[in-house]
């Protein structure tokens, strides 16, 4: 400590803790307190609060004491802008959630289901370039006016939701695939890998868009096909080429995709195509 703060000591402003060894001031004269508050808590004349004389000299002093690493971390330690506190709220949020959607992944892994392993892989091979929704769209365009329609949003509705999963969510969010072996997922699940990024499931897309808007123009087709393409999206966790956040994200995609298919689909039909044949 040095000569001019020991003269304050020595003259009665300071207090000093000398048994210690540490040169730690313990108060103020009259009462004061290290923020420059006397007894009553209010600031004393002739200092400013956190700011005065006597709160400089207790931060100077105090830096005194520490360690080369005490004081390195004093330094770095300051107000946070607030820019970079939600910034590291949602990498941590973030962060929460992948560990979320890897233990989800883990569990189906690992839970023995040999009578759907079978069912499920046929199912997501199935689906693959929406085979199965091109299918079904083939049989509507044979049953009439208004299953034609909604056949027509269907099929946009997938190119919507292709078109947005392969050539924009996956080039740039460019998740890793998960790592089948490492989760132990049974050889009587596995379908092919692919090769391109994880996120969104552009399986899901597809399907929950062909369903969403062949369900809105023929609502008897929701219910069947809403079933189709939830189960298309859990086979593509179950075979263990996707993480369930994939899935889900791919779901969201595929609803967008299906309400401006469904947009487009009503500016350019001609009215009487859209309400479908006239009554006799």
């Amino acid at each position: 400590m040095g000569a001019g703060t020991d003269a304050a000591i020595e003259a009665g402003d300071l207090t000093h803790d000398r048994g210690g060894g540490h040169g730690v001031l313990l108060g103020l004269r009259g009462g004061a307190t290290p923020c420059g508050c006397g007894r009553s808590g209010r600031p004393e004349r002739g200092t400013d609060g956190a700011g005065g004389p006597a709160a400089w000299i207790m931060r100077t002093v105090g830096t005194w004491t520490m360690s080369p690493r005490e004081r390195q971390m004093s330094e770095r330690t300051g107000p946070v802008p607030p820019a970079d506190g939600l910034r590291r709220i949602a990498s941590e949020v973030l962060s929460d959630l992948r560990a979320v959607d890897g233990a989800l992944y883990a569990a189906v892994a690992a839970t023995p289901t040999p009578t759907l392993d079978r069912a499920l892989r046929r199912l997501s091979h199935a689906a693959d370039h929406s085979k199965i929704s091109f299918a079904i769209a083939g049989a509507l365009a044979l049953a009439g006016s208004r299953p034609r329609r909604a056949a027509l949003a269907g099929v946009g509705a997938i190119a919507v939701a292709s078109a947005s999963a392969n050539l924009l969510g996956k080039r740039l969010v460019r998740r890793d695939r998960p790592d089948r072996e490492a989760a132990r997922v049974t050889v009587d699940r596995h379908v092919p890998m692919p090769m391109s990024a994880s996120f969104p499931s552009g399986h899901t897309a597809s399907a929950v868009a062909f369903a969403t808007a062949v369900g809105t123009v023929l609502p008897a087709a929701s219910v069947p096909l809403g079933a189709l393409a939830g189960a298309v999206g859990y086979s593509r966790i179950h075979t263990g080429v996707h993480y369930p956040g994939d899935v889900a994200a791919g779901a969201v995609l595929g609803v967008a995709s299906a309400a401006t298919a469904l947009a487009v689909t009503s500016a350019r039909l001609p009215a009487s195509y859209s309400r479908g044949p006239r009554p006799k």
